[in-house]
């Protein structure tokens, strides 16, 4: 074949590959809240793949559904603590605030907002629900959601994965006994937790309950001023690192008896490496049982009295009441980038 004819091909194949790139780059699209859709899940059900739902500031009172789409749904500056907390997805009590049961993966990406309002009585799935699908959460503020006695009033999280980075769970609830997992309960999922913050949630058990062969890592992450019978507890088969992290100030609230700050029970792992455990109210600190292992990774300082020096001491309310203005001032204390 002669060369000019070489060269010809080669350059019509170049130009139908730009032209592809060029038609499927094309596809993607930036929806925008409110000024092209007035709600958020009518931008999100205008949405296809790849595409990118940008939602102005204000107070969206709807529960919301990605429908199995991968998509990026976020504020107009996730960076920016006023944003996050100006941005604010409201339940108004009727149930999840945000759902993932679609088959969803971690491609499907929420980021810069306020969740609160979330309430269910019947499956207790309230802020962020994550059912047999994945999600990818990043500098969210969770806060006043409450399973009503039953389980996960920040995030629950069943036979999924979920990546969580740069949020805060704060004053979430279960109120009542039977009620677990205040700020998180995570069964049979695998989750990823960097740089976030679990304060003020309160719990008729556990405010984070991880069971049910889950695997998890928190890393870099603050779990301070919950209260709960037992503050973290890893149930279950479950497999759990935490490394670089702190558990402090934590509350047994009124529950008697022998209540821990960590238990870790039922052939279930938990891998420690520099996390700080101090000024918790619990009678035990790390309780290990039924056929269940801790490793000590080195650099771990354990004590129910001392706290030592730095941000670590200071408690989740810096104002004089914990809620939702003390976000701004925690970033100054934040460990990770946000």
């Amino acid at each position: 074949m002669p060369c000019h004819t070489l060269q010809f091909l080669s350059a019509a194949h170049l130009s139908l590959f730009i032209l592809l790139v060029l038609a499927d780059s094309s596809l993607a699209a930036v929806l925008h809240v409110p000024a092209e859709y007035p709600t958020i899940q009518t931008a999100i059900d205008a949405s296809t793949n790849g595409d990118e739902v940008i939602v102005a500031p204000g107070e969206y009172v709807e529960l919301i559904d990605f429908h199995g789409r991968a998509i990026t749904l976020r504020s107009t500056n996730p960076a920016d603590p006023n944003v996050i907390l100006s941005t604010i997805i409201n339940g108004d009590g009727n149930g999840p605030v945000v759902s993932c049961t679609s088959g969803e993966n971690l491609s499907t990406t929420i980021s810069g907002f306020t969740i609160t309002g979330g309430e269910q009585v019947s499956i207790g799935r309230n802020g962020i629900q994550i059912i047999d699908s994945g999600l990818t959460i990043q500098k969210c503020s969770i806060t006043n959601n409450n399973a009503l006695g039953t389980a996960g009033g920040g995030l629950f999280a069943m036979r999924s994965s979920a990546r969580i980075e740069n949020c805060t769970f704060w004053e979430n609830t279960d109120l009542a006994s039977a009620g677990t997992g205040a700020a998180c309960y995570i069964d049979q999922s695998d989750v990823e937790i960097f740089d976030c913050e679990f304060t003020a949630n309160e719990s008729g058990s556990s405010p984070i309950d991880i069971r049910n062969f889950s695997n998890v890592v928190l890393s870099r992450c603050r779990i301070a001023n919950n209260v709960g019978f037992i503050c973290v507890h890893i149930n279950q088969h479950s497999v759990v690192t935490i490394e670089a992290s702190s558990i402090a100030w934590n509350d047994q609230g009124n529950s008697g008896g022998s209540t821990k700050t960590v238990l870790v029970a039922n052939v279930s792992q938990l891998s420690l490496r520099d996390t700080i455990n101090c000024r918790n109210s619990h009678v035990e600190q790390f309780v290990v049982e039924g056929n269940s292992e801790l490793i000590d990774l080195g650099g771990n300082v354990i004590d129910s009295t001392n706290c030592p020096p730095g941000p670590i001491r200071l408690p989740a309310d810096f104002d004089g009441d914990v809620d939702l203005h003390d976000f701004a001032i925690f970033q100054e204390f934040f460990t990770g980038p946000i």
